[in-house]
């Protein structure tokens, strides 16, 4: 794709539209240089056209920072959800599926089937290409819609969902869906925010014994709002919260916000904290990526605490009953500080 690159990477710094347009339109001479470096590819090779289309899409994301940012989820970040909730044979959705890259790593592990939901309808056909080009069948209702207000799949029970909704979003829905929304059993989101009307929205469509991995800022995790306050305790407290992983910064190529994953599931009495903010490498200057090496721990930990096995491995994971924890779930604070050989604190893991 080295074509494709220099053409897109060209554009990058000389189209100021890629600031603002959610996609913009290519010059005739770039949509040029891409096609001859897409046709150079055998059509009937789905895996390698499906992987030059991703390789595209993260161009675009980088191009674009904030605004490629919100229809692309970074590879490692991909691989690390559905690494955390079993895949294989599942129904699998993704309810805020952006150019369906969760939606396509799920079927590369072995779905079953894939269900997605986009609001913005450009977007939702960036999706479509992904799947077509990776040769899947990629169930994405009927319309581009938003999720929360107009929910596309109402009758659907997921065995597993992998989702990573817009950070912090707010005026998502009116006085009206928070109030009376079946979805909302564990309390009313509050309005100036969407990440509980995300995770509770993920939750009504888990079927029986299933599990989600959701992205949401690491603000979700702690916070004076009361609404929130009372919905994580409420979470915790009726055993859906299953870990809470900390990440490291400079994964997204469109914020600096800190971000977390929530396992969501059946508990069982007790919620694993897990830290990886120091984990990982620098791609470039401005990203970070998960290598497998640095996964592999956490999903050990997280396989062994699925078993019944209370973990506490200090610096990277502990068990905690639900009945110690309040409502502030930052790892950070449940999990062990790092000695050295010593015994003498390491106040950088600390």
């Amino acid at each position: 794709l080295p074509a494709a690159e220099r053409a897109l990477t060209d554009l990058a710094t000389r189209d100021p539209r890629l600031g603002t347009d959610p996609l913009p339109e290519l010059p005739a001479d770039r949509v040029r240089a891409v096609l001859r470096a897409l046709g150079r590819i055998d059509p009937a090779d789905d895996d390698v056209l499906g992987e030059a289309f991703t390789h595209l899409l993260g161009l675009l994301a980088r191009a674009e920072g904030r605004r490629g940012g919100q229809f692309y989820t970074p590879p490692c970040l991909r691989t690390l959800l559905a690494s955390l909730v079993p895949v294989q044979d599942a129904v699998v959705y993704d309810p805020c599926c952006g150019s369906g890259g969760l939606l396509v790593e799920a079927a590369h592990a072995g779905a079953a089937r894939v269900v997605g939901q986009e609001l913005n309808p450009a977007t939702r056909e960036l999706a479509a290409w992904n799947g077509l080009l990776h040769g899947l069948d990629v169930d994405l209702g009927p319309s581009a819609g938003d999720t929360l207000r107009q929910d596309l799949h109402p009758g659907l029970r997921a065995d597993a969902v992998l989702a990573n909704p817009p950070f912090n979003t707010s005026r998502w829905g009116d006085e009206e869906l928070a109030r009376s929304d079946a979805r909302f059993a564990w309390g009313k989101p509050s309005l100036r925010n969407a990440n509980f009307a995300w995770l509770q929205h993920i939750l009504s469509h888990l079927a029986e014994g299933g599990r989600a991995a959701v992205i949401l800022t690491s603000g979700s995790l702690a916070g004076r709002d009361l609404r929130e306050r009372a919905l994580r305790e409420a979470l915790v407290h009726d055993d859906r919260v299953e870990a809470i992983i900390a990440l490291p910064d400079q994964l997204f190529h469109n914020t600096v916000i800190g971000a977390c994953v929530w396992v969501l599931g059946r508990a069982r009495g007790r919620v694993l904290f897990a830290d990886l903010r120091e984990a990982g490498r620098m791609e470039d200057r401005a990203s970070r990526v998960l290598d497998p090496e640095d996964l592999a721990p956490l999903l050990d930990a997280l396989g062994r605490h699925r078993d019944g096995e209370d973990i506490d491995a200090p610096g990277l994971a502990r068990s905690v009953p639900a009945g110690e924890l309040d409502e502030d779930l930052t790892p950070g604070r449940w999990i062990r500080p790092s000695l050295d050989l010593d015994g003498v604190l390491d106040v950088d893991a600390a």
